[in-house]
C-alpha cells in the first residue's frame, strides 16, 4: 500500500489503483487516518517536517521506555513504522494534516491541513458535547465521537463508535454525516439516536424529530427515517430493516436515566450492565446460561444490585459483587 501512496503523490495513479487505494482507505478508519497524515507530512515544509519528525521520534522513544537500546528508526523507513508514527500523531497529539475532499481524479486532489477533536465516554459515564456547528451531541457510556475543530464549507461530517443522541443545527447547504464502522447516516437538520458499538451484533438509529437518511458503510442499502421510526442493521446479514416504534418509547430511554432490556439475551445484557455500571463480569465456567432465552425489562434509576436481582431470579443463578467484577455462580 506504500507503493500506492507514494504513486498518489506523484500523481501517478491507474485508475485500477485509485480503486485499490479507495477501497483500502475505506476498510478502516485508521488506513485512512494514516493516509491523511503521510499525505499532509509530504505537503509541509521540509522545516516542518522535521519538527515534526523530531517531536514525534521523541515520543516513540518515551513510549517504548528504551532510549538506548533501540536506534532510531527514519520515518520514512517502513510502512509498519509509518502506521505508528500516524497512531501517535492522532492519539498523542491530536493533529491530522488531512486530505479534503479526496477526489481520486489526480488534478483536482486538494490539501489542508485541520485540527481534529476527539471526546469520549469511559464505562459508567455520559456526557454532552457542542459541535463546531452549534450541534448538541449527548454521548452513552463507552462512546467515541470525532470530529474537525471546524466543519468545511461542503459538510460536517463526524464518527462514531458506541452510542449517541444527535440534535442537529439545521443547514441545508452542509449535510451532517455520521460515519460508524458498519453505517452512514446523512441529515440536514433533527434529531435522532444512534447506536453502533462495533462489538454488537447491529446498529440501529431511531429518529425523534425530521428526517434522516440511513444506508450500510458502501452506500449499497439506503432507507429513510421519519419521526419514531427505526433502523435496525444487521450485521450478520448486512440488512436493514425498518421498524416504527411509540413515542418515548426504547430508543431515547437511556438520557432520562432509564436502563431498558427489550428482547435481548443474558450475554447481550451483560454487555450493557458493564457498559452501565463500570464492571466486568466472571462467569463460573459450570453455569450454563439459557442464551436462547430472551428478556425484557425496563429499571428507572437502576442501581447495579437491583438489575442483578430481577436477573438473577429470571436466569436461576447465584452472584457477589466485588469491587468493580461482578462473579456469576450456579445456585
Amino acid at each position: 500500500m506504500d507503493k500506492l501512496i507514494t504513486k498518489y503523490i506523484n500523481k501517478e495513479l491507474s485508475s485500477e489503483e485509485a480503486a485499490e487505494l479507495k477501497e483500502w482507505l475505506e476498510r478502516d478508519a485508521l488506513n485512512r487516518k494514516v493516509f491523511e497524515n503521510i499525505v499532509g507530512h509530504w505537503q509541509l515544509s521540509s522545516a516542518k517536517i522535521d519538527q515534526r519528525q523530531e517531536a514525534v521520534l521523541a515520543r516513540v522513544m518515551v513510549a517504548d521506555e528504551s532510549h538506548s537500546e533501540q536506534p532510531v528508526i527514519p520515518i520514512n523507513n517502513t510502512w509498519n513504522y509509518l502506521r505508528r508514527v500516524a497512531a501517535i500523531i492522532i492519539v498523542g497529539l491530536g493533529i491530522a494534516y488531512i486530505a479534503q475532499n479526496i477526489d481520486f481524479d489526480i488534478a483536482e486532489t486538494q490539501v489542508a491541513e485541520i485540527a481534529y477533536v476527539q471526546k469520549q465516554t469511559s464505562y459508567g459515564q455520559r456526557r454532552t458535547v457542542q459541535l463546531p456547528d452549534g450541534t448538541i451531541v449527548k454521548l452513552n457510556a463507552g462512546s467515541t465521537i470525532t470530529f474537525p475543530a471546524n466543519f468545511t464549507d461542503k459538510k460536517r461530517e463526524i464518527s462514531l463508535e458506541g452510542e449517541a443522541f444527535f440534535d442537529v443545527k439545521r443547514d441545508e447547504s452542509r449535510p451532517f454525516i455520521i460515519t460508524t464502522s458498519d453505517i452512514k447516516v446523512r441529515v440536514l437538520g433533527t434529531s435522532f439516536n444512534v447506536k453502533a458499538y462495533d462489538e454488537g451484533k447491529k446498529a440501529a438509529v431511531a429518529v425523534r424529530s425530521g428526517k434522516v437518511a440511513v444506508s450500510d458503510i458502501n452506500d449499497a442499502q439506503r432507507t429513510e427515517l421519519l419521526p419514531n421510526e427505526m433502523a435496525i442493521y444487521q450485521k450478520g446479514d448486512k440488512k436493514i430493516d425498518k421498524t416504527a416504534f411509540e413515542e418515548g418509547q426504547v430508543p431515547f430511554d437511556w438520557m432520562n436515566n432509564n436502563l431498558v432490556f427489550d428482547d435481548e439475551n443474558i450475554d447481550e445484557m451483560f454487555v450493557v450492565i458493564s457498559r452501565w455500571f463500570d464492571v466486568k463480569f466472571e462467569i463460573s465456567e459450570n453455569l450454563e446460561l439459557d442464551q436462547k432465552r430472551k428478556f425484557t425489562g425496563k429499571y428507572r434509576k437502576p442501581t447495579l444490585s437491583s438489575v442483578m436481582e430481577s436477573l438473577s431470579y429470571a436466569y436461576e443463578f447465584d452472584y457477589e459483587v466485588k469491587g468493580k467484577t461482578v462473579f456469576v455462580n450456579n445456585n
